[in-house]
């Protein structure tokens, strides 16, 4: 099943640098909205069939300028485990602090929206200025297509637990299965039957 899984995100792969790639040759000439798109990156781990857990986040940071990484060979171990920034250190700790730390080692980290930018709010900046409304449209194309490639995503790899990284997060991955859910509490939890995992989100201080 792991090749299977590889083989699933290659075709999927292909789409996603294709459009991307669009994206990048679509800004290039227009330093407003250029300095707004820092990088892109899909995942911060190895590609791993039925892993224990996968952290899905809103997007990338600015710590990924000038990256362009759609790439899942060549990925070590999950990011957290070797990083010494905030979110994956409190993550490393609230693993720790419950024994279950062992876990990261069997883990899969992505983003809902692959596009890398300072602030959350800024993905939509780039997409109103690529289109929006209808298909045809760049930016349009952008917002749906990452929500596509996420549901895809989370069903070829088939984790047994997903966290949201995050209150949009968690909305709109189980936007993805089920009705809006409203995230009421600082962390909410539910079981979606069509892909047989929970899925736990939290609210975060800042994106």
């Amino acid at each position: 099943m792991q090749q299977q899984t590889e083989l699933a995100y290659k075709q999927l792969k292909t789409e996603i640098e294709k459009l991307y790639l669009e994206v990048y040759k679509a800004v290039d000439n227009e330093p407003t909205i250029k300095t707004l798109l820092k990088g892109w990156k899909v995942l911060y781990s190895p590609l791993i069939y039925k892993p224990d857990v996968m952290f899905i986040g809103i997007n990338p940071g600015p710590g990924e300028e000038g990256v362009f990484d759609c790439d899942y060979e060549g990925k070590g171990e999950l990011e957290y485990l070797y990083s010494d920034y905030d979110l994956a250190n409190e993550t490393k700790s609230v693993f720790e602090m419950v024994n279950k730390y062992d876990l990261l080692y069997n883990a899969v980290k992505t983003n809902f929206y692959y596009v890398a930018t300072s602030k959350a709010d800024d993905i939509f900046k780039i997409t109103d200025f690529l289109g929006r409304g209808d298909d045809t449209k760049l930016g349009e194309q952008l917002l749906k297509y990452s929500w596509s490639w996420t549901k895809q995503l989370i069903e070829i790899i088939e984790p047994k637990l997903i966290i949201c990284e995050g209150a949009d997060a968690f909305r709109n991955v189980t936007d993805l299965f089920i009705g809006a859910i409203k995230m009421n509490e600082n962390v909410e939890s539910i079981y979606i039957d069509e892909i047989q995992a929970n899925i736990i989100g939290y609210k975060t201080i800042l994106s």
